[in-house]
């Protein structure tokens, strides 16, 4: 069975640089900065009781990434991203409770497949999905003295759609958004959840070599 996993590894990187060896210039890296905005969270705290996580305050986010042209139209790239969001209310079966501080980091590890639109144009438009890993770090303040910390790693995708435009040759201008999805949370063992979802709208830059 190792035999077997080996020689398909093989196959595959063979398949992928007899493709990239189609595309001229077919490696790049790019950098991303932008701005997150995460939706309210519903979960339970750590007694059981239902609770809603809101009041989520906007802050920048900031990914970067390494990836590979198979054609024209396709790519494939690793992506490592970092955000970091406030919350200040929390609310247990439907009342305001406490006074809430709250910061929640998270970053991701995602491998992103790319579809650029064959277009006759230099604004190229794109969509975009990606799965991977995410891990989340959360430091909650409440009852304006407790503090709490947590974290977890939980299953991730991604879907985006924006546009490249070149700069020079090898400099390309990237405009989008993205919609983060993560499959938990653990706010410093006040709340935990289960779904939290994401916003961001980013500007970056791509160079191939």
């Amino acid at each position: 069975m190792k035999r077997l996993m080996l020689l398909a590894g093989i196959v595959a990187l063979s398949v992928v640089a007899t493709a990239a060896h189609t595309v001229e210039k077919p490696y790049y890296v790019s950098l991303k900065i932008g701005g997150a905005f995460a939706d309210d969270t519903e979960g339970k705290t750590k007694v059981g009781a239902k609770a809603t996580a809101t009041g989520y305050e906007e802050n920048a986010t900031y990914s970067v990434a390494a990836g590979i042209r198979l054609h024209p139209s396709v790519r494939l790239e690793l992506e490592g991203g970092y955000r970091k969001l406030y919350a200040d209310s929390l609310s247990v079966r439907g009342a305001a409770v406490t006074k809430l501080n709250g910061a929640m980091t998270v970053k991701t590890v995602m491998g992103n497949a790319i579809y650029d639109l064959p277009l006759d144009s230099m604004l190229k438009p794109y969509l975009l999905g990606g799965i991977g890993l995410a891990r989340t770090d959360s430091t909650v303040i409440y009852n304006a003295a407790t503090s709490n910390k947590g974290y977890s790693t939980d299953f991730a995708f991604q879907l985006g759609a924006g546009v490249t435009f070149p700069l020079t040759d090898l400099v390309h201008a990237d405009i989008g958004y993205r919609y983060l999805h993560l499959s938990g949370a653990d706010m410093g063992h006040v709340i935990s959840t289960e779904d939290n979802s994401i916003h961001e709208i980013y500007a970056g830059v791509q160079m191939g070599f």
